[in-house]
């Protein structure tokens, strides 16, 4: 009680008596800092300027502190004059100490900018829901073939699902293809999409202008011409005009009537997006072997996704047993947000948050140890404020603001980076995650990252006061400058072993996916991709018959042969990494299984005379085709390595043999030839069992030219490709000519991506944890100069206090590295399914992981040791 009332009696003393206190705890302070300065070597003159020039100006400093020590007026009150005042005080704190100021607001920075960057992203792209109604109740429907591949659905099955399926409220099927709007505007590739009448509805998606299909449109095999506008299209070829509805369109010869626009986001379900919808029309007379539709299905109200999928298998089974077609094939469905997201997108964006969480946690870390350095400085300020009459809830409230403007800094920062980082993210991106082009800064991931900095700044920020009482503070003024600490050492050692375990994380992450990127970027497709260009052709049934299209294919290669700089050109039914592929069975014709089922599951292509040529594959055995092959459907083919491998034991093994196509009424295939393996729908799935058929027989629509330049072709070859497409079939859209170095280098964006985002999070985590161990080493080294001034006095060799304290330090960091190393063992478990051809135990990436942290640990820690080695023992203790 006799305390309080001193503490409150202590304002009214005379100004001039609270003067001559502080001047004399300034001197205090002074010599403190001189006596620091001989001590690491420095003339005890020059020291004492030193000491002063760093002090500063007294008479500006005495009054401050006299003002803020005595809780003046509304300050202490806590009046919004006495928090304007307190804000200012802060702010002379933290300029004060600029590099304390900026190396804890960079780091918070890096961290919540970080973590909002990447936590908006996912969120955008995996965690926010579909945009239709009710997702949770959508399902993926889909067959597996009777080796139990996924695989696409035909007309009858879906319509046999549709009918028969009783624990689902509604089936809806879509497709899409390329063809070519002719007009309105110049002829150019669309994407037309295939939909049945109720999908929108079932998805709970409505026009945005006019309206949806009708049942009346949607006749089997007999759509009636109606279309709906995407909205770029509307955009683009009707600028956007309100009454589009009852315009026409022209689609490949075929007129299409204009009954509404699509809203925006059903690029998400369509995959790269379509230009045009119509009606699907499925017909139950179809063939039940061709798969191309996608499957989606509402569940009815009470029903689960296991009794959905009960009552699909039950239907597959009926179709199996049916049907020859369908002999053996069953069926799956997942959720629609993970089917259209695929498997390791949504684990990818979970391994970046974890990462991001990681890096902001590390942020955290580091700025409380930080915050905890300081306030061992900072108790000699506290005691001489508390001895001037400074109340704790001055003290506090002080201190408080201190932090929340150190906090504020910090967010302010963070948010300006995500800001910046957000649209190069999403560059990096463009094109190959769904929704990444709507992503923005994220309110609810921001808000949680600034709390969580906030809280991390204020409780640490506090610790000048946490548990120590006026008498402490004052002996804490006594006893600065001495090499006592405020405590917390033991927590300081615990962050930062938490730093150590966190960058193993994050680098193993990083390791793993670099080795993996690296591996994926060395893999041979099986073509050459140097000086070699790709143009898309469509050739639609409604402009050119079967007949024609062989006869305007060759023409189309020969005037394109001809183009000044083109030294071969050739044709595939498979646009390279486009991620369309082709797929049907075949059998040995003398070994062929007795049921159709049994038949095995095998790529196709449709090619020219002239593709293996201008794409770099070399012919294994037999030869490539010619223009003379023209004979019977089905002769002759050439098949890939891997099939002849498989079905006959080698390449020359496989020649002249031959397959049959389909089942067993299917046309009879004979081998001409054997081509090497080929990857041209993803860098990292490989083709392995291919058969190649001759366009002449097969014409396939949709071709894609392939170039191959002559080293140094004039860059106009392109027009020339173009005019050559446009002299040969005017009726064909103008075709974008691309160089297939960039078709392959778009095939690595989605690892690179990921692989970007990953080194990113490790190196800012490598750097945080290497601050954090360098400033923990030099703070105890500073703490223990007197300990080794006189370790030294009684003959203690340098080298032996250098080996002792990296040895100390590195223990530390060994403990951090083993429960990182645990850590990572347990998260590298995620990364599987993003790896290519590299386990998440990769012992040369651990490795190199243990070696980065060791070395830098020892490297961050020996500096500051060294630096305490070379103290005059004789000048310590002398200052003692």
């Amino acid at each position: 009680m006799k305390g309080r009332w001193r503490d409150r009696l202590h304002p009214l003393l005379g100004r001039a008596r609270v003067e001559r206190e502080v001047d004399d705890e300034f001197a205090a302070h002074i010599e403190h800092r001189v006596d620091d300065l001989v001590e690491s070597g420095m003339d005890p003159e020059a020291a004492r300027a030193r000491a002063e020039r760093e002090f500063g100006n007294r008479s500006r400093l005495r009054r401050d502190t006299v003002k803020a020590g005595s809780g003046d007026g509304a300050s202490g009150a806590g009046g919004r004059a006495g928090w304007f005042r307190d804000v200012a005080w802060a702010g002379r704190q933290l300029r004060r100490s600029p590099g304390f100021a900026a190396v804890a607001g960079l780091t918070l920075m890096l961290g919540i900018g970080a973590a909002v960057t990447i936590v908006s992203v996912v969120r955008t792209v995996v965690l926010d829901p579909l945009p239709f109604e009710a997702p949770e109740e959508l399902l993926a429907l889909g067959t597996l073939t009777p080796a139990g591949d996924p695989f696409s659905t035909s007309e009858p099955a879906f319509l046999d699902w549709r009918e028969r399926l009783r624990t689902v409220s509604d089936v809806g099927a879509y497709a899409g293809r390329t063809e070519t709007l002719r007009a309105p505007g110049d002829p150019r590739g669309i994407v037309r999409g295939y939909a049945n009448a109720g999908l929108l509805e079932m998805l709970g998606v409505e026009p945005s202008i006019g309206r949806a299909f009708t049942a009346a449109e949607d006749r089997p095999g007999d759509p009636v011409p109606v279309a709906l506008l995407a909205h770029d299209l509307w955009q683009e070829r009707f600028g956007g005009a309100a009454d589009v509805v009852g315009s026409t369109v022209d689609v490949d010869g075929r007129l299409f009537e204009v009954i509404g626009v699509l809203p925006e986001g059903l690029d998400v379900l369509f995959g790269g997006g379509i230009d045009l919808l119509t009606p699907l029309a499925a017909d139950p007379g179809m063939d039940r072997g061709e798969h191309y539709l996608d499957v989606v299905a509402r569940m009815a109200p009470g029903a689960t996704e296991t009794e959905v999928l009960s009552d699909l298998q039950s239907v597959a089974a009926w179709q199996s047993d049916t049907f020859e077609e369908d002999r053996g094939w069953s069926a799956e469905l997942e959720p629609l947000d993970r089917a259209l997201l695929g498997e390791a997108t949504i684990r990818a964006g979970w391994v970046l948050i974890a990462a991001a969480g990681l890096l902001l946690a590390m942020a955290c870390v580091n700025v409380s140890n930080l915050l905890l350095a300081r306030a061992t400085a900072r108790k000699g300020e506290m005691g001489l404020r508390a001895v001037l009459g400074a109340d704790r809830t001055t003290l506090l409230r002080q201190l408080g603001v201190e932090s929340a403007l150190l906090a504020g800094l910090g967010t302010a920062l963070g948010l300006l980076l995500a800001t910046v980082a957000l649209p190069l993210v999403r560059r990096l991106g463009a094109g190959r995650l769904p929704r990444l082009e709507e992503a923005g800064v994220d309110p609810a991931s921001a808000l949680a990252a600034c709390v969580v900095a906030a809280l991390t700044v204020g409780l640490f920020g506090l610790a000048p006061m946490v548990g120590l009482r006026r008498e402490a503070l004052a002996s804490g003024l006594r006893s600065v400058g001495r090499g006592s600490g405020a405590g917390g050492g033991g927590l300081r050692r615990v962050l930062v072993t938490a730093q150590v375990a966190a960058s193993v994380v994050l680098l193993v992450g990083t390791g793993l996916l670099s080795r993996s990127f690296a591996k994926l970027s060395n893999v041979d497709p099986g073509f050459d991709t140097v000086d070699r260009v790709a143009v898309a052709l469509a050739m639609p049934d409604a402009a050119y018959d079967w007949q024609e299209r062989g006869p305007l294919m060759q023409e189309i290669l020969r005037r394109s042969g001809e183009v000044p700089g083109v030294e071969v050109v050739g044709a595939t039914s498979v646009d390279p990494f486009s991620g369309y592929a082709l797929a049907n069975f075949v059998a040995r014709r003398d070994r062929m299984p007795e049921r159709a089922a049994d038949f095995t599951p095998i790529h196709w292509r449709v090619v020219t005379p002239g593709f293996f040529e201008a794409m770099g594959l070399e012919i294994r055995a037999g030869r490539g085709f010619d223009q003379g092959d023209l004979g019977d459907d089905g002769v002759p083919v050439v098949v890939g390595e891997g099939l002849a491998e498989r079905f006959f034991g080698s390449a020359s093994e496989a020649l002249d043999r031959e397959l049959v196509w389909g089942d067993h009424d299917g046309s009879v295939l004979r081998i001409v030839g054997v081509a090497e393996r080929l990857r041209d729908v993803r860098i990292d799935e490989e083709s392995e069992l291919m058969v190649y058929r001759a366009h002449a027989m097969l014409p396939w629509a949709s071709m894609t030219l392939v170039a191959r330049l002559r080293p140094g072709a004039d860059p106009a070859v392109a027009s020339g490709l173009r005019e050559a497409v446009r002299s040969a079939a005017p009726g064909l859209a103008v075709p974008e000519v691309r160089l297939l170095e960039t078709t392959l280098d778009r095939a690595l964006a989605e690892p690179r991506f990921n692989l970007l985002l990953m080194a990113a999070f490790a190196l800012v985590g490598l750097a945080l944890a290497v601050v954090g161990l360098y400033g923990l080493t030099a703070f105890e080294v500073r703490r223990s100069f007197r300990e080794i001034g006189i370790r030294m006095s009684l003959g203690a060799e340098s080298s032996s206090l250098v080996s002792g304290l990296v040895a100390r330090r590195m223990m530390l960091a060994g403990i951090g590295m083993t429960i990182g190393m645990a850590l990572a063992g347990y998260a590298s478990r995620w990364l599987d399914t993003l790896l290519f051809e590299v386990s998440p135990r990769d012992p040369l990436t651990w490795i190199a992981v243990i070696a980065t942290v060791g070395v830098t640990t020892a490297v961050a820690t020996w500096i500051p040791a060294r630096w305490a080695a070379a103290v005059d023992p004789r000048q310590v203790l002398s200052a003692e």
